[in-house]
């Protein structure tokens, strides 16, 4: 009997812990002033011209929030689509031109895409929400340059 009382214990401190760092995630979320969760889309993101061009081509490596944590890790350095500071050096003429041609070891899509659809997908990576709260980045590509 002694045995069951201290499994249930143990069971009842385990979904208490849990509780309590699920609601400490939540209240960091919040605090950050994140309204998803890093890995989702945008919202309004589907509804987008380029979404679904940006979730077949880009999203792998990009993410679907534009974060970038598989193409920083290919690149060798920090990558984010949606970090303020990379955000004021681009451009869409610069954007379109790394999805055209590549950029580093970003492949190009020119031979896949048409100008059309190049140019929507310009568009919706600089529609992307800018993440909040940075007024500096350490994730920002040197200036001037795409993603």
């Amino acid at each position: 009997m002694a045995n069951a009382e201290h499994r249930e214990t143990g069971d009842r401190r385990h979904r208490i812990a849990a509780r309590r760092l699920a609601r400490g995630a939540v209240c960091l979320l919040a605090l950050l002033g994140c309204d998803t969760l890093p890995g989702d889309p945008p919202p309004g993101a589907a509804a987008r011209p380029g979404f679904l061009a940006y979730t077949h081509y880009c999203a792998r490596c990009h993410g679907e929030d534009g974060r970038s944590v598989r193409a920083s890790r290919i690149a060798g350095k920090p990558v984010d689509l949606v970090d303020p500071v990379w955000r004021k050096k681009t451009s869409r003429r610069l954007v379109h031109r790394a999805i055209a041609t590549g950029k580093g070891k970003m492949e190009g899509f020119g031979d896949r895409l048409s100008t059309a659809e190049i140019d929507s997908l310009a568009d919706y990576v600089l529609w992307m929400p800018i993440r909040p709260g940075r007024a500096q980045s350490r994730q920002s590509p040197p200036s001037g340059e795409g993603p």
